[in-house]
């Protein structure tokens, strides 16, 4: 299988880079986010789904998950810019 390093803004797990399968850097160019895995941070009841996505603004990629009803993925450097 190919697989490739990408290096990556997490700030929920401290992630510094992450694995990509072939699959999933095709799903991550085409549709700009790719599911990653599903965790709970300390203190949470469950466990979310995780997403690494690129943030077009800083030209990073980032981890997040899903916020709100339309369940939009935040940059972190958008996010402490305030917008």
């Amino acid at each position: 299988m190919n697989i490739c390093s990408l290096k990556v803004v997490d700030e929920h797990f401290g992630l510094k880079e992450v694995e990509l399968s072939l699959i999933q850097r095709l799903k991550l160019r085409i549709f700009g986010y790719v599911y990653l895995f599903k965790a709970a941070k300390e203190g949470w009841s469950g466990k979310l789904p995780f997403y690494l996505a690129k943030c077009r603004r800083h030209n990073i990629y980032f981890i997040d998950y899903p916020h709100g009803y339309d369940e939009y993925l935040i940059c972190p450097l958008c996010y402490g810019e305030g917008g």
